[in-house]
């Protein structure tokens, strides 16, 4: 277990980020239906796969009791619940199966969020989805029933891992209109952006291990909602899809799976050395014309290596190199050592 500490003026805050290198990072991912993954699902396993080379396994939560899920879970860095699942598929008896689980727990699924007792009661005020005609009139979050496509990163957020480095203000999230997930939680969790520019319809948050929940109990480990929105009748009617997300949305998503799975390598730093060199050179020469993830070469997560990895891999060599006599060394110094399959090359422009 790895451990970073953020500064909040005069306190730090540490979070425990749970990986090991050495060892498959493992990532349960709760849907609808594992056989026949839906809406964002299966984009969701392809970037988790590519991108932090994680091994993900897919299930459904009505699948297993309290026990079996809370064992299934610890054997995984993080659990992600996916809007696809129904909410009560997570229940068992009224209680949330996981509510003990030592495990980072992320959910997009906003209908579950007061079984965990991560926001207050009742349903459209304390807590739902925006773009919604049910939430014309309500006491406390009317005005959220237009749908949007941005949200409003905080002072606090602003300062935290999980706003990916974004400033305080206003976040384009989506590519159009859509829905945001949003909840009134207790006063210790850390609210990264909200719904709203007021500030008082969180969105996207973390309740860190040890911070009291809204039934007074606490987090056994981090636990996040995610913002990612659901199909909202009228104004934003229709699945979420991949290409509704901006790329700010996907940045955040990565921060927020960096707390179990730990952050991505550097752009070049196949083998997590902490040095972009020949030896990550021979990694992608090993894996070059050949379908690979971003360890094994493919540095623009186009699930192949090829030429364009090539070049990425050179500018990104240049850049980090202590002296580099001028900007073409390294490719005289690659050709002269036989390193670019050319033979290949040639094939594949021909």
């Amino acid at each position: 277990m790895r451990r970073c500490s953020v500064c909040f003026g005069v306190a730090t805050l540490t979070l425990a980020v749970f990986v090991d290198h050495a060892a498959a990072q493992k990532v349960l991912l709760l849907v609808n239906d594992p056989t026949n993954l839906i809406n964002l699902d299966p984009d969701l396993v392809d970037r988790m796969e590519s991108r932090f080379d994680a091994e993900v396994t897919v299930e459904r939560a009505d699948n297993f009791n309290t026990a079996e899920l809370d064992a299934l879970a610890r054997e995984h860095d993080i659990v992600i619940i996916s809007e696809s699942l129904g909410s009560g598929t997570t229940l068992e008896n009224g209680a949330f199966k996981l509510q003990q689980t030592p495990v980072p727990v992320v959910s997009f699924e906003a209908y579950m969020w007061e079984d965990a007792f991560w926001v207050e009661l009742p349903q459209f005020d304390g807590f739902g989805n925006t773009g919604r005609t049910d939430l014309i009139g309500a006491p406390e979050a009317a005005g959220l029933e237009e749908a949007q496509t941005e949200m409003y990163i905080t002072a606090m957020g602003a300062d935290h891992p999980l706003s990916a480095g974004f400033d305080e203000g206003p976040l384009t999230v989506y590519n159009e209109l859509y829905s945001v997930n949003f909840g009134q939680t207790s006063p210790n969790a850390k609210v990264i952006a909200t719904a709203d520019a007021a500030g008082e319809f969180p969105a996207h948050f973390i309740y860190e291990e040890g911070d009291e929940l809204v039934n007074g109990t606490t987090a056994p480990a981090a636990r996040v909602g995610l913002f990612f929105g659901q199909a909202a009748n009228p104004n934003a009617n229709f699945a979420p899809r991949l290409d509704l997300f901006h790329d700010n949305a996907w940045r955040l998503f990565d921060a927020v799976l960096e707390l179990g799975l730990g952050p991505l390598p550097d752009p070049g730093d196949f083998n997590e050395d902490g040095t972009v060199d020949l030896a990550d050179y021979e990694i992608l020469k090993a894996n070059f014309n050949t379908d690979a993830r971003f360890r094994q070469g493919d540095m623009d997560f186009s699930g192949r290596v090829d030429l364009r990895d090539f070049t990425a891999f050179v500018e990104v060599f240049n850049a980090n190199a202590a002296a580099v006599p001028e900007p073409g060394t390294l490719w005289l110094l690659l050709l002269g050592a036989g390193a670019v399959p050319w033979a290949k090359l040639r094939r594949r422009i021909a």
